[in-house]
């Protein structure tokens, strides 16, 4: 299973990075997409009596598959990294800028400024050492940034050593407010969570395959 795993986001890794999968942005549900993601992380979940906590959400302007896809792998993340009766918040909110930002938090062993910048990286392991405990095949957070990216967005991670982890998802509002490389050439100029909230709305978490024949819902 988990070789079949591997070769399925290898896949799926090679067909982002070569341009093959084009978004189709459109007005989401992001409150519908974290309940569904969520679905195919409740066993794991339940094994280690981790909870996952979604607020209400508001909409964004996303390629529904790739949102899912995306959600999916980063709850799964994140109960592999979370202890015993940990608690994994999805929350989102739009902020200035006509801007949302839906994010996953955990309460695990959080993440090293050194190896930080790198988590999006193919195969990188924060933590080498508890690569098989943990399990994974070491891409789906690489997955995440090309789907995000590709749908205009940003990813960013947070953390600090023994204090858990979030990982963020800039995403337009609505199709007016695209993210280009026009508006932000550099990375920067996206609003950040401490700028001015304009709706405070938006969480609550349950599928997904990139392609057609892999255990995950194809992204087409």
């Amino acid at each position: 299973m988990r070789l079949q795993n591997l070769v399925d986001d290898l896949l799926d890794l090679s067909r982002l990075e070569s341009g093959g999968w084009v978004a189709r942005p459109e007005s989401v549900s992001v409150e519908e997409v974290a309940n569904e993601a969520s679905s195919w992380c409740m066993d794991a979940a339940n094994r280690r009596d981790v909870s996952i906590e979604i607020t209400p959400m508001g909409t964004v302007y996303a390629d529904r598959q790739g949102l899912l896809q995306s959600l999916r792998n980063l709850l799964e993340n994140a109960v592999r990294h979370s202890e015993q009766g940990g608690i994994i918040k999805v929350t989102a909110r739009r902020v200035k800028g006509d801007f949302v930002h839906i994010e996953v938090s955990d309460e695990g062993e959080g993440i090293t400024a050194k190896a930080l910048p790198r988590i999006f990286e193919r195969f990188y392991r924060a933590d080498s050492s508890r690569a098989r405990d943990i399990g994974g095949t070491g891409l789906g957070l690489a997955i995440v940034r090309h789907l995000i990216e590709g749908m205009g967005g940003q990813v960013e991670a947070e953390s600090e050593l023994g204090e858990g982890a979030t990982i963020r998802l800039t995403l337009p509002f609505s199709k007016s407010c695209e993210v280009s490389e026009q508006q932000n050439p550099a990375g920067t100029g996206l609003p950040s969570l401490d700028e001015g909230i304009q709706d405070p709305a938006v969480g609550l978490a349950n599928s997904v395959t990139l392609f057609p024949g892999s255990e995950k819902d194809p992204i087409a």
